[in-house]
């Protein structure tokens, strides 16, 4: 029962003057604290179920809740957007090209974090733009991009990252962005 429920008792049995308000606020804060255990209650159980989750997917994670590195949130998006683990290194070397692993890179047009995630594609991954500097939602954003841009270009590497970089209305229409496919493989041979 609510706040606005126990106030309707309230009103429906006469519970008028002192004895009433005082049997009101005490109804309302322990509604209040009933709300927060349970909020805490769900906090907890989804934190188990994302571990649940994450083990039966072969991650080793504990139950402690601790920050995932780049790498661990690279191979788990991968495998959530049903690719190989080779185009995990691949993501990895787009992120070397874009951004040179810095979290609070920002391109001339807006482009945010690791992955250089426009801003417009924030709301479309169900972000704020400000939140596309944070590693996590920036790469789960970012390799959803990539894994439409694969798929949209039938899984042909290069077509796919000039998607990435620029879109599918701009693929070829500027030098930056038929050049970046070889930018992205230089990378890739530094990183092995």
């Amino acid at each position: 029962m609510n706040i606005k429920e126990m106030k309707r008792v309230l009103k429906k049995y006469a519970l008028t003057g002192g004895l009433g308000l005082i049997a009101l606020h005490f109804i309302s804060h322990g509604m209040v604290a009933i709300e927060s255990d349970l909020k805490d209650f769900a906090r907890a159980n989804y934190k188990a179920t994302i571990l649940h989750q994450a083990q039966r997917l072969g991650f080793n994670l504990s139950a402690k809740v601790t920050p995932l590195t780049i790498n661990e949130i690279i191979a788990r998006e991968i495998k959530i957007n049903e690719l190989s683990p080779a185009y995990g290194i691949i993501y990895r070397a787009i992120i070397e090209q874009e951004s040179g692993g810095n979290s609070y890179a920002t391109s001339k047009a807006d482009a945010r974090g690791l992955g250089q995630v426009h801003h417009t594609n924030a709301g479309y991954c169900g972000y704020s733009k400000q939140e596309l500097y944070e590693d996590e939602k920036n790469l789960i954003c970012g390799i959803r991009l990539f894994a439409e841009a694969l798929k949209e270009a039938n899984f042909d590497l290069v077509k796919a990252l000039k998607i990435y970089n620029g879109g599918s209305a701009r693929v070829d229409k500027s030098e930056e962005n038929r050049a970046y496919p070889n930018m992205v493989l230089r990378r890739l041979k530094e990183l092995r």
